[in-house]
């Protein structure tokens, strides 16, 4: 969805105020705000969070909400993907080595060194994914 089309449906419909008080806060790196104001947010359907999940997801993250960027992730992870993963696989395996669930965080992580080893610009999430593929041995 266009950004623009996006933000006038977003005011049209009501939402606004959370999207935009989640936005001032993760500008100011207030994390637990931002993830406050957007926590809502997840009640509606993702329509209202699509555009901008990733940003959402890492305020979650930083929050400290593992488990709701996680449920994040996992329903809007990989739409905009690039060779098969995005951005939520990276933070899909960082969380699960973080928890101990190893056979998991192997899987991701070896997902996005098999997608991104063939880009054409050196992907730094490939390097981050294959040291931890070797901690995870």
């Amino acid at each position: 969805m266009n950004i623009a089309l996006f933000i006038i449906v977003v005011i049209a419909v009501g939402g606004a105020s959370a999207v935009f008080e989640g936005a001032e806060a993760f500008a100011r790196r207030d994390y637990a705000a931002a993830a406050k104001a957007w926590r809502t947010l997840l009640r509606e359907s993702s329509w209202a969070i699509e555009p901008i999940y990733d940003v959402v997801a890492i305020a979650f993250e930083k929050a400290g909400e593992d488990e709701l960027a996680e449920k994040l992730d996992a329903t809007l992870g990989a739409r905009g993907s690039k060779n098969g993963v995005d951005l939520s696989f990276v933070r899909s395996a960082r969380r699960a080595e973080k928890r101990g669930d190893k056979a998991h965080a192997r899987e991701l992580a070896q997902r996005i060194v098999d997608a991104w080893s063939v880009a054409d610009e050196t992907v730094p999430a490939v390097a981050e994914m294959r040291a931890l593929l070797a901690r995870q041995r």
